[in-house]
């Protein structure tokens, strides 16, 4: 067959014409992008309102503190989220690829983003497939393909096939006509699925709902009081006023800081067990997680095929506790798959060529059975190659002056050229019984989803490349039966999801005979009684809890909807299929997780509420998900939700302290209009802020980065509540009692103005510790960490500024007088009796 190359003139052409053979190109943007997305947020809309009222009336210091707490929060968000972004790309870990390519007839390097279609590539068995094309010449070619289609097998290819971008040359060698490059290849085709526009958490929808109905409480109490300022108040400047206190009083200015700050923080807890997180509302989404789809191939197994089941002298042994030493069959048949064998060992699990034969390999290390000091002994003279018609491979050795034959493959094909078996030692002429034996043994081995392969071998006096007087009358040693290595822990970890309340649903391109074994051993699988009435055709779908993709083509959306929450296992599974299926969880209710790392997975990871990218996965898997897992660790993601429920836990318990604290300077100022008139406010806009940014925000702080607990036992469900029943009797109940005890300690001490407001607020203040106490501790107060150091420091911080603000010049700019040492006895009254009324809300809340 007759090649045209290119010119080096004519790939500058096509450069041009086609572009760099790359799927994403580089990003502009990103820096703006992000920035922007700070601003997307309607507490700062709010907060702009309330700097604008200060404007109009004014007071320029409050003006001023609301366009600083803005900038703040802005910059903080800005900060960690390009961090992340940064370290997403420094995971990538650019490395140059370069490929020989037939330019000019001459073989030539190049980087592979410059290769162009009417190239020709030159590969050999550890190359990684550059771009799509067709097989123009090949010998004895295998190719991985696990990055596309989720088969752990490698597949073999012939002269005029296809061979695509990503997957990865195992055995042999080949040239290629390059026909698509870059976005054109089918693993470009498939990262346009992740370009799909992002969709919302439930937190965002949550804190969204949230914002909007503090928005609306806030318009409606700062119109009411206007309108009641007319009546009460005969200054115009004092009505604004009061509505800049009640408007600023109604907002937590420090929930997005403190938001943004635990989401951080939980992040950094993640990042610490290897759990990236690319978004920071995903952390916290993780713990809202009812579902996990997750493929097989890279995720629960290592796609690296090691030997399992040996079977040898009538017995099958477990491959991990065999002896070579007291049995010479074992030894023997160990020593065939180490020669018999083209696969190199570069170290204790890393394999170039054939992962089949690399098991054996491995296994050979194991047992200080090492290639290259076997082959010292057993010359390899011949080889007679596997092919997919012969369906075996031999080679020959010379051993002592005498010639080996070790031969390889499928069991049905050595039995056919066995006339002999070796048993316990000795070479016995092969029986009927025999056969049968060993037939059984390898139907079960296949049936619990083993690849099988028989190894033989003989002895010639003279050295013969006629195969078929080679390969006759061969001896019989036995089975090995090889399966993709699980990944460590992934057992406990999928155990431990149940008893988190979490479905681990398994995706996969296998067969499912495979599929169903797999899942056996990983404790995924679950046969079940169906005692409800069911459709025939979708009665024994439910029943093994497992679906083919061709089954799945079949059904309608209704009728895969009815079945989706029984089904464990998916088999020869479609990347478009994944998408189905995540799609029908969510239309269930379920908040779902998608986990994988090849391209295939990269649609579905991009649809999930989460999408979990392995660490060594591909670039596209990475770009589409949320968070990546830097060991490939399926029990990291376990950690992750578990530190998610945390993170939603303590986001409802600051969340539920800002309504108790904020609504009690709500009710403070409402009660201080209507009995005593406008002109008494016991509280300024300046006060407030103060008291909202420093003093509220480093308590709630200390609540938001408490990580101690466990979490929830359970997901949270997307339709919970971040303010729910509970919180809001809690809550409100603690407002409106923290505010009846400061106006009681302001009208016993309003016969003096500044005095009232300094002791009021520095009452105000120590309730705002005691309030910390009653959300940060879960249960009785008794149950509280005297060791906490945030606690111990915020504490001691608020205190500090508490007396810089009444003991230095700063009070009369405040409207502060100096306090007596008597005069501290409010504080430490209000410190009491808030945690008291705690104590007794906290008992009728756990009513509910």
């Amino acid at each position: 067959m007759s090649i045209k190359y290119l010119s080096d003139e004519e790939a500058k052409k096509r450069l041009k014409e086609f572009g760099y053979n790359e799927i994403s190109p580089p990003k502009k943007g990103t820096f703006l992008k992000i920035f922007f997305n700070q601003l997307i947020n309607p507490m700062i809309y709010i907060l702009l309102i309330a700097a604008f009222i200060s404007h109009l009336v004014g007071d320029v210091f409050s003006f001023w503190f609301i366009i600083s707490i803005i900038t703040f929060i802005i910059l903080i968000g800005f900060i960690l989220e390009y961090k992340g972004e940064k370290a997403v790309e420094a995971l990538k870990k650019f490395v140059k690829t370069e490929v020989k390519v037939l330019r000019d007839g001459v073989v030539k390097k190049i980087d592979a983003k410059e290769v162009v279609p009417g190239d020709v590539v030159i590969l050999e068995a550890g190359d990684k497939v550059p771009a799509d094309g067709e097989i123009l010449e090949e010998m004895n070619l295998k190719v991985d393909e696990s990055l596309l289609t989720g088969e752990s097998l490698p597949v073999e290819k012939k002269v005029g096939d296809e061979i695509f971008a990503g997957t990865l040359v195992v055995n042999g060698k080949c040239k290629v006509l390059i026909t698509k490059t870059g976005r054109n290849t089918k693993i470009g085709q498939i990262s346009k699925y992740v370009e799909a526009p992002e969709e919302k958490t439930p937190l965002q929808q949550k804190i969204d709902t949230l914002v909007k109905q503090l928005s609306i409480l806030a318009f409606f109490i700062t119109a009411l009081i206007f309108i009641f300022g007319l009546f009460f108040s005969s200054s115009i400047y004092s009505i604004l006023m009061t509505a800049l206190a009640i408007s600023v009083g109604t907002i937590p200015e420090a929930l997005p800081l403190v938001l943004t700050i635990t989401l951080a923080y939980g992040m950094y807890n993640m990042a610490k067990s290897n759990a990236i997180v690319k978004r920071m509302v995903a952390a916290e989404t993780l713990g809202s997680v009812t579902v996990i789809c997750t493929d097989k191939t890279g995720t629960l197994t290592k796609n690296q095929m090691h030997v399992e089941k040996i079977y040898t002298n009538g017995k099958i042994y477990d491959a991990n506790s065999i002896d070579t030493k007291k049995d010479k069959a074992l030894e023997f048949l160990l020593k065939i798959g180490v020669l018999c064998n083209n696969a190199e060992l570069k170290s204790e699990d890393k394999v170039i060529g054939d992962p089949t034969e690399g098991a054996l390999l491995i296994l050979g290390h194991k047992e200080n059975m090492l290639k290259d000091g076997l082959e010292k002994d057993y010359e390899r003279v011949y080889e007679i190659l596997f092919t997919s018609e012969r369906k075996m491979m031999t080679t020959i050795h010379k051993h002592n002056e005498k010639y080996f034959v070790f031969s390889k493959g499928a069991t049905e094909v050595i039995l056919n050229k066995c006339r002999y078996i070796l048993k316990e030692n000795r070479i016995e002429e092969m029986s009927k019984k025999d056969v049968e034996e060993i037939l059984k043994v390898n139907n079960k081995l296949a049936s619990e989803a083993y690849r099988v392969l028989s190894l033989a071998y003989k002895e010639m006096d003279n050295f013969s490349k006629d195969k078929n007087e080679v390969e006759k009358d061969l001896i019989f040693v036995g089975l090995i039966g090889m399966a993709d290595a699980l990944k460590e822990n992934v057992k406990e970890a999928i155990e431990l999801c149940k008893r988190l309340g979490v479905k681990v649903a398994m995706i996969t391109g296998d067969n499912p005979i495979t599929a169903k074994a797999i899942a056996k051993r990983l404790g995924i699988y679950e046969e079940r009684k169906i005692e409800f009435e069911v459709e025939d055709k979708l009665l024994e779908i439910i029943k093994d809890g497992i679906i083919t993709g061709d089954e799945l083509e079949r059904m309608s959306d209704e009728e895969f909807e009815k079945v989706v929450d029984y089904i464990n296992i998916y088999a020869r599974t479609l990347p478009e299929q994944k998408l189905r299926i995540v799609n029908a969880l969510k239309k269930k209710g379920h908040v779902v997780a998608m986990t994988g790392d090849g391209v295939n997975d990269a649609p579905a990871l991009k649809k999930a509420d989460i999408g979990v990218a392995m660490g060594s996965g591909s670039d596209v898997a990475k770009e589409a998900s949320d968070l990546i897992l830097q060991d490939d660790n399926f029990s990291t993601i376990v950690e992750a939700i578990r530190i998610g429920r945390t993170i939603y836990n303590n986001i409802k318990s600051f969340t539920s302290y800002f309504v108790s604290t904020n609504y009690c300077e709500v009710f403070l100022i409402l009660m201080s209009i209507f009995l005593l008139g406008a002109d008494y406010l016991p509280l300024l806009a300046t006060h407030i802020l103060i008291i909202n940014m420093i003093a509220e925000d480093l308590p709630a702080v200390t609540i938001g980065l408490d990580f101690s607990g466990t979490g929830y036992k359970k997901p949270i469900s997307p339709k919970e509540k971040i303010f729910g029943k509970k919180e809001l009797i809690l809550s409100f109940g603690l407002a409106i009692s923290m505010a009846f005890v400061l106006y009681s300690i302001y009208v016993v001490n309003l016969s003096y103005m500044e005095k009232a407001r300094a002791i009021l607020f520095s009452s105000f203040i120590s309730m705002l510790i005691a309030n910390t106490l009653n959300f940060k501790v879960k249960g009785s107060i008794f149950n509280i960490n005297v060791k906490n150091r945030l606690l111990i420091f915020s504490t001691f911080t608020i205190f500090l500024i508490l007396l810089i603000l009444i003991y230095t010049p700063l009070n009369t700019y405040l409207g502060f007088a100096p306090l007596a040492f008597g005069d501290w006895i409010y504080p430490i009254i209000s410190f009491i009796l808030t945690l008291a009324i705690g104590e007794i809300l906290k008992r009728i809340y756990t009513k509910f």
